[in-house]
């Protein structure tokens, strides 16, 4: 009798399919991330004048990627982390799961943005930082209050109402997340963290017409159905125009963020009269247009232009669009230099 050689093309079929399955998620994620990132790129190039609206720019994908990231990951980690702590941690008190599923996780907040707000100690508002941390304080007492072993007659009041209206009525999970942004705003900015508001409440409203009330009579439920998916697709719209113009910019760009780039540019002499560079350095506010201009910073580039902006992100003076035929070097910089300008001649 002769032996059945097993056919080695089995396993290789399985590799070609596990390779084209990857090949297509990888395709889709990052057709998902063009479309956010392509208006969150143009949202912060708007807010300098510049209307490219270039299709094909590699960092539309990263633009896209960064937001997915704040947005869609950061709040199914925070949900699962929530529910992997409700039901696998706290699984033999089904009774105090919720409480202390939010606590634990509160608290984890709380120290990370304790830590962040040290480390950014001399750009935030003190005031409304201690304000916020404050709010998180009350807050992890509220969810504590159960482990009291004797409290006064008040306490026992807020305790009881606590669990009747928050805990049963399932609104703890959305308390926590709504006291947990605000603290981080009070830390990171309001203006950087806007565009989580908006997408919180466009995921909310996502929400309620996707479970809508059986007993709605039929004239609300048309209302539900037409009129909360126009707000809904307009705060996710104002979600990514907020986090374009506010927090894309901050972002650096090790990470596919908007910050500029730092970088020293040396103008090309020109032999025609009058020369291009002084023009250039008019134009820039520049007296130091014949040496190496240093300190400037490239907010973005295509293939014929460098925009720039001459006197930093801070200033108040416009952007400035460079033709890249006129440069003849450029370098890129670690951090600020002491002097403007480094001249050669």
């Amino acid at each position: 009798m002769t032996p059945v050689i097993p056919s080695s093309s089995g396993p290789r079929i399985n590799l070609h399919k596990w390779i084209g399955r990857l090949s297509s998620s990888v395709i889709l994620a990052g057709a998902a991330a063009y479309f956010p990132g392509f208006f969150v790129v143009n949202s912060y190039l708007y807010g300098y004048g510049i209307s490219p609206f270039d299709f094909v720019q590699p960092r539309s994908i990263s633009a896209g990627l960064l937001y997915l990231s704040f947005t869609v990951l950061l709040s199914t980690f925070l949900w699962f982390a929530y529910n992997f702590i409700r039901t696998h941690i706290y699984v033999d008190q089904p009774q105090n799961a919720e409480r202390r599923a939010a606590w634990l996780l509160q608290t984890v907040v709380t120290l990370f943005g304790t830590l962040l707000g040290l480390l950014r100690r001399d750009k935030l508002d003190t005031t409304l930082e201690y304000f916020g941390l404050a709010l998180m304080y009350v807050s992890l007492f509220l969810l504590a209050m159960d482990w009291l072993p004797q409290k006064p007659p008040l306490l026992t009041k807020v305790s009881s109402w606590w669990q009747r209206e928050i805990i049963e009525r399932g609104r703890l999970k959305w308390i926590m997340f709504i006291v947990m942004l605000f603290y981080i705003s009070t830390v990171t900015g309001f203006k950087s963290s806007a565009f989580y508001y908006c997408f919180f409440v466009a995921i909310a409203l996502a929400k309620s017409i996707v479970m809508l009330n059986p007993n709605q009579t039929p004239a609300d439920k048309a209302t539900t159905i037409t009129i909360l998916p126009i707000l809904s697709l307009g705060l996710l719209w104002a979600s990514l125009y907020l986090f374009g113009t506010y927090t894309y910019p901050l972002l650096p760009s090790a990470v596919g963020g908007g910050k500029p780039a730092l970088v020293a540019i040396a103008l090309k002499p020109d032999s025609l009269k009058p020369d291009h560079r002084k023009t250039i350095g008019a134009m820039m506010g520049r007296e130091d247009w014949k040496c190496v201009m240093q300190n400037v910073e490239v907010i973005h580039e295509n293939n014929d232009i460098l925009y720039v902006l001459p006197h930093g992100y801070y200033s108040e003076e416009s952007e400035l669009a460079i033709p890249k035929s006129q440069i003849i070097a450029l370098a890129y910089q670690k951090t600020g230099l002491d002097e403007n300008s480094r001249c050669y001649e």
